[in-house]
């Protein structure tokens, strides 16, 4: 039989539009202002909540798994002033619940295996793409927030058929 180990949804933000609105922290941001995060934000919370049903929901076989909240990587600004610092910022603040000053519900313990991370990198066919380099500016960024709980993260790293 086939076991299920993880669920995604086929969306991500974009991230060379949304980091610039990204503030000093979780208040200071113009990001819950911006039409293309909340209907985003509001599909995310929509999913898990059909999901979450358990065994009298739609999806039993996904409330036990872990959802893997889709970000693509490759659309951040590296070369805008401040693009690092954003990162870290924006990924902290998903990360914390509503009650702790976060922007999402998305990442809050809910009785069943924790949401991650699915990061992806989208690699042109050039061969001067800084993949190891952006790997690197994200696996600092999840150092830089990671709770005591222990976040992870899934990988992928995709480029375009020949």
């Amino acid at each position: 039989g086939v076991s299920m180990v993880a669920w995604t949804v086929d969306i991500s933000l974009d991230l060379h539009e949304l980091l610039p609105l990204v503030g000093a922290d979780c208040e200071m941001t113009k990001m819950s202002e911006d039409e293309s995060f909340q209907r985003y934000m509001k599909l995310l919370d929509a999913v898990q909540r059909w999901v979450a049903g358990g065994a009298s929901g739609v999806a039993p076989a996904l409330a036990s798994v872990p959802f893997l909240v889709p970000l693509d990587i490759s659309r951040v600004p590296w070369t805008e002033p401040q693009a690092q610092k954003k990162l870290n910022i924006f990924l902290k603040c998903m990360s914390k619940s509503y009650m702790d000053g976060g922007w999402s519900s998305i990442f809050e313990d809910r009785g069943v295996a924790r949401a991650r991370w699915l990061f992806s990198f989208a690699e042109p066919l050039q061969a001067s793409y800084a993949f190891g380099s952006q790997l690197g500016n994200i696996s600092e960024a999840m150092q830089e927030h990671q709770s005591g709980s222990g976040d992870r993260a899934v990988v992928m790293l995709g480029t375009q058929a020949l």
